[in-house]
């Protein structure tokens, strides 16, 4: 174990050589990425400067989702990269590939409402304008880049008159000195303007829509258990809908995405450890989403362990799934 810089962020970070694989690196990021491996090809393509800022930017925006849905990523370089993890080390990892963000754009103009609502997220909401810090790890996870973007946005932000801080003087200063964003953590609350501009942005709170996560390919029980969701939904006043994938690969797709925002709270069956419902369910979570755990009986043993402790619905066929689903939501959602 040594004592580096992490691939991605630049933060301090501990590095570990897994026993017997060649290769292979296993970094743990403390202050930003959390755990990741990374492919010796990956890893020279980092520490070499050949990948481009926008990858990287996506790749820790992908390094934080994946650890808060409590999986580690791995990273390659190509999809026809050959070198895989041993099997003690695939239970809880995801396949990453540059490959998969070389072409994809930053969504620039979502990040000033980004910025906004992971304020709102924060605060207490019976203390609607205390003041809030975001780390650089909020802002990275947003793909904010340095200091001087975080300013533009943040002025933009108070400009508007959605937000307050008494230390925007320190961060203009800060942004035209060193532009990393470690210790980057400024108090920042929230106006009445602000807080208006919030609930229009979670206007979808207020539809009548529930997204289903669920594990698709090799599914027998994936059209019973869909109908039974959709059944307790239909019968509670909730529309319910998904999207059929063949097998999750990469990051969540922009539509996923686009539906989950779009929700009022998600379903998320984990039934056959699909790793894509642990990363919506995850991404949901992170957005203050309303999270409805389900698991057929017999799988709960091999659930993660940074979930096991949540309250799952444990069900024993469809009707069961169905009536406990539909209580589930009369209880928490209709309430």
């Amino acid at each position: 174990m040594n004592e580096v810089q992490c691939c991605f962020c630049k933060s301090q970070a501990l590095l570990y050589q897994p026993a017997n694989i060649a290769r292979l690196y296993h970094f743990t990021c403390s202050e930003v990425c959390g755990q990741y491996y990374i492919g010796y090809g990956a890893f020279e393509d980092l520490r070499d400067a050949r990948t481009t800022r926008n990858v990287v930017l996506h790749a820790i925006r992908e390094n934080i989702l994946a650890n808060e849905s409590g999986l580690i990523p791995y990273w390659r370089q190509e999809r026809t990269s050959i070198i895989g993890l041993p099997n003690n080390l695939q239970q809880n990892s995801i396949p990453k590939y540059f490959e998969d963000y070389k072409d994809l754009p930053i969504p620039h103009s979502d990040k000033p409402k980004d910025i906004l609502i992971s304020l709102a997220t924060k605060l207490n909401r019976d203390a609607p304008f205390s003041k809030v810090r975001l780390s650089s790890r909020d802002f990275l996870k947003l793909r904010v880049a340095d200091r001087a973007e975080l300013y533009h946005w943040t002025k933009a932000l108070m400009d508007s008159g959605f937000i307050r801080s008494q230390e925007a003087a320190a961060l203009g200063r800060l942004a035209n000195s060193e532009n990393h964003l470690s210790n980057s953590n400024f108090e920042y609350s929230i106006t009445p303007e602000g807080w208006e501009t919030v609930e229009k942005f979670n206007q979808p709170i207020h539809s009548k829509k529930a997204f289903i996560a669920m594990r698709f390919s090799n599914n027998p029980d994936r059209g019973p258990i869909q109908a039974a969701i959709e059944r307790a939904c239909s019968e509670t006043g909730w529309e319910a809908s998904t999207i059929d994938r063949e097998e999750f690969v990469g990051g969540i797709s922009d539509e996923i995405i686009a539906k989950i925002n779009q929700s009022a709270f998600i379903i998320a069956d984990f039934t056959g450890q699909n790793q894509g419902v642990y990363y919506e369910a995850g991404y949901a979570s992170g957005m203050g989403k309303v999270v409805i755990l389900t698991v057929k009986e017999g799988d709960t043993d091999n659930l993660h362990f940074d979930t096991k402790h949540l309250n799952h619905i444990v069900w024993i066929d469809s009707e069961d799934l169905y009536k406990k689903v539909k209580t589930r939501i009369e209880a928490v959602i209709n309430r």
